[in-house]
């Protein structure tokens, strides 16, 4: 039995818990939170013990820690927990800067223990479908790859949060809603270089990060790429997409949340049969993406056992962090 402990006891906590508790393998043993009552109301949900002080916290006897905090809390914690002897599982992102984020991974080394990212869109049978279809040169030469992302974040979604849209604690875009849709363009296709980009904030003028963006961008074996995005869709999210044109076909691997093929030519028989996607996260008043948690749960319990793990490494999250980093820093803020 993998012993677990939570720290986090908001929405992506609770959802983690659940995994947790329906995991036959696993046992939620502990939470933390500085908010009294999400802690007790999280342990009294899945029958576990509630902590209001990290340090009795993280005496109890655990395998792994889940980080679930707002991201930029992510590093300062990560490392207390690595100190004390215990792995990490940190939700996206792993930090909002690269400095930070090369650091919680020194930290893991230093102290012999492992962390990993939570990246659970790569679990998405899409992308998986993709992604062995990329390492069997089953495309031919990729010419260019799109990535769209039209969601909907309203004043609620802000309101309910307030480190939401700051930049301390939340970011960007970029690293908040987006950073899933980065990472499976690194997963798949390798790391962007010649970034350039615009962002602009045209409908939350009560928060200090964007809105929108648009960038082009080289990826290797001189494939182009493009990604655009916005939480400015009306009412409810649209579309999260990736469009691949290649010599031996074209796709686009889309719905919401890169959840199923929307259009394949010349690659029809690589992409029949596709397995059941699983519904996407749900949070009462908006989405977010995949809820393919429990791969994430299972993957740590096998990695505890000893077994082969594919959870996203720590170095594979600061990859991504260092991504958006440079999509930022080469980018002109046209609005707001």
């Amino acid at each position: 039995m993998v012993n677990i402990g939570i720290i986090g006891c908001g929405y992506i906590g609770r959802r983690h818990a659940e995994h947790i508790h329906a995991h036959p393998g696993a046992k939620l043993s502990g939470v933390y939170d500085i908010d009294t009552k999400a802690a007790t109301d999280l342990a009294e949900a899945f029958d576990s013990e509630a902590f209001m002080e990290l340090d009795k916290f993280l005496k109890l006897n655990l395998d792994i820690v889940h980080v679930c905090t707002p991201n930029g809390l992510h590093a300062e914690l990560s490392i207390e927990v690595l100190k004390s002897g215990k792995n990490v599982l940190v939700e996206k992102p792993m930090e909002i800067n690269s400095t930070s984020a090369a650091q919680m991974l020194a930290c893991a080394r230093e102290n012999s223990k492992e962390i990993f990212v939570v990246k659970q869109n790569r679990y998405n049978p899409p992308v998986q479908r993709l992604k062995k279809l990329i390492s069997e040169q089953g495309l031919g030469r990729v010419f260019q790859v799109d990535v769209r992302c039209y969601w909907n974040r309203n004043k609620e979604y802000y309101d309910q949060s307030s480190w939401r849209g700051s930049l301390e604690l939340d970011g960007g875009c970029l690293y908040t809603q987006f950073s899933h849709f980065i990472d499976v363009l690194y997963f798949l296709f390798g790391r962007p270089t010649a970034v350039q980009g615009r962002t602009a904030n045209f409908q939350h003028p009560y928060i200090a990060i964007e809105d929108s963006g648009s960038f082009s961008f080289q990826l290797p074996n001189e494939v182009l790429g493009s990604l655009t995005y916005s939480t400015c869709a009306f009412n409810q999210n649209i579309e999260g997409s990736i469009t691949v044109l290649a010599e031996k076909g074209s796709l686009k691997i889309g719905g919401k949340y890169l959840n199923s093929i929307e259009f394949v030519q010349g690659l029809e028989r690589e992409f029949e049969d596709m397995p059941h996607s699983a519904p996407a996260n749900n949070y009462g008043f908006y989405e977010g993406s995949m809820s393919n948690h429990n791969n994430v749960i299972d993957e740590v319990v096998r990695f505890h056992e000893g077994q082969l793990s594919g959870l996203t490494s720590g170095e594979d999250g600061l990859a991504v962090v260092e991504i958006i980093e440079s999509f930022y820093n080469n980018s002109k803020r046209i609005h707001g």
